[in-house]
């Protein structure tokens, strides 16, 4: 990966920014703005429980660059799935998850507006 020096710009709101190359002290403060990232988006393909890296497992920032920015904007491999609520028969979601079972896990904790009032789900189709 090239270097890039370090520049200051100011934005129009005031702030400065730093833009330079990333540094391996860097690397729990990105693996954060990715969470806050996911977190911030009802309707994300990937939520931020997906997002398992940990500096300790890829190390250097330069190694999880790469990872963590295909899982914020272009995902490797998706599964697209129908849930189904015992409770209420007549009721069914369809979505789409890089992890299964941790996106059944969040649908059955209730962190899905859409999927919370009709605890708990199971999968019906899983492709």
């Amino acid at each position: 990966m090239g270097q890039i020096e370090s520049q200051q710009h100011r934005l129009k709101n005031g702030k400065t920014v730093v833009i330079r190359t990333v540094r391996e002290s860097d690397a729990e403060s990105f693996l954060k703005l990715g969470k806050s990232i996911m977190s911030e988006k009802i309707y994300s393909m990937t939520m931020s429980e997906e997002l398992t890296l940990t500096v300790e497992q890829e190390g250097a920032p330069t190694k999880l660059f790469i990872p963590v920015l295909s899982i914020l904007h272009e995902p490797q491999f998706m599964y697209v799935y129908i849930i189904t609520s015992p409770k209420t028969p007549t009721k069914h979601y369809i979505g789409k998850t890089q992890n299964p079972a941790q996106r059944l896990k969040s649908h059955n904790q209730g962190k899905c507006h859409t999927t919370k009032l009709h605890l708990p789900w199971k999968y019906q189709t899983l492709v």
